[in-house]
């Protein structure tokens, strides 16, 4: 298979010159024949516009069009126009906005979704835990609770961010466990010690405290901070309206906190693990391959629980979104003057002057 994907000057240094830059990578690790232009390719297989507002005319055995943020009624009219005489389909970012499109008049045949990729992070973010407590020889903190739970779970999702001394010897088995950990051990003057402490505090999502001796007066610091907290429901904490976020005194529920923080970490990346560029590539070609069939008006049959594509039973559970959009919240943007002058700019008449323009 032949591609060429077009694209304008204006769009290749932004996103949508990165988004045509992976495609054609992986595209090519396909053993496609892909390249990337300001000029459509009659010779190709498929002509796919990064863009709805530069198509020319139909160029090639078939043509697709990327579909994104159609936010009032010139760009539906537009994408209305290019489908019905220069593109074969019109592929959006989202189910969501195909069916949105095919609310607001355009033909339901003539549409289709390929859902958005993205670089996965080298390193996902953990969560981050604040302790701002010293300990001591007695173990009155009961930091033997966070010891023994670093030996009994991986402790990779998390960052500890300590400050006070006395935590030497639980470091080392936090580090053991994958935590990741920053430790302030302090100096004898916590005045001065103390703008380091709440910057410290600052990047995380939760304060932990252990101890059954009344109360953390850092938890205080924690919630004016914004925290989460993971602490014990004793002493003055229960006098703090809505102050323990994870109420913890016995190890057990501490396990659970940790369990469920880690695993609904574990939920969200899973979420979007598959949504990589070579996936993106494939649901392309899924798509290209079924309009060379000439299979065009039954892509939704054709592509029926392949790739990312859900089941047609399972699509009936997907909420609608902007399918809901209110007169108002559509309408609304077409008064603005900005938008009724770019929508004048970008008729039939005004391509062809800013072509002979060289604009």
């Amino acid at each position: 298979m032949k591609v060429r994907l077009i694209i304008s000057a204006e769009n290749a240094s932004w996103i949508i010159g990165k988004i045509g830059e992976r495609l054609v990578e992986e595209l090519e690790r396909s053993g496609v024949q892909a390249t990337m232009g300001d000029t459509p390719d009659d010779s190709a297989d498929i002509n796919h516009w990064m863009s709805y507002w530069i198509v020319t005319g139909r160029h090639g055995r078939a043509s697709t069009v990327f579909i994104t943020h159609i936010d009032d009624s010139y760009k539906t009219a537009h994408i209305a126009a290019i489908l019905q005489d220069r593109v074969d389909v019109g592929l959006c970012m989202s189910r969501d906005m195909m069916r949105a499109l095919t609310a607001w008049g355009i033909p339901e045949d003539r549409l289709w979704y390929v859902l958005p990729a993205f670089d996965a992070p080298p390193e996902p973010s953990r969560i981050r835990i604040a302790i701002t407590t010293r300990l001591y020889e007695d173990g009155r903190k009961r930091e033997g609770l966070l010891i023994q739970l670093a030996k009994e779970r991986d402790l990779s999702p998390f960052h500890f961010e300590i400050a006070g001394a006395g935590w030497d010897a639980v470091v080392p088995v936090l580090i053991q466990s994958g935590a990741s950990v920053n430790w302030l051990p302090g100096s004898a003057d916590y005045q001065s010690d103390y703008p380091s402490i709440l910057n410290s505090m600052r990047g995380c999502e939760y304060y932990l405290y252990l101890g059954m001796d009344e109360g953390s007066l850092g938890i205080l610091d924690a919630l004016s901070l914004g925290l989460k907290t993971i602490a014990t429901p004793q002493g003055f904490h229960l006098d703090i309206p809505g102050g323990l976020t994870e109420p913890v005194e016995s190890y057990s529920e501490l396990v659970e906190v940790f369990d469920r923080l880690s695993n609904e970490r574990s939920k969200r990346m899973a979420s979007v693990r598959d949504w990589t560029w070579k996936q993106y590539a494939a649901d392309h070609l899924l798509v290209w391959e079924t309009l060379l069939l000439g299979k065009r008006s039954g892509l939704a049959a054709a592509l029926n629980g392949r790739g990312r594509y859900l089941a047609a039973d399972s699509r009936r559970a997907v909420p609608i979104g902007l399918t809901r959009r209110t007169w108002s919240g559509f309408y609304r943007h077409s008064f603005s003057p900005s938008r009724m002058r770019d929508a004048l700019a970008r008729t039939r008449l005004t391509e062809r002057l800013r072509r002979l323009l060289g604009r």
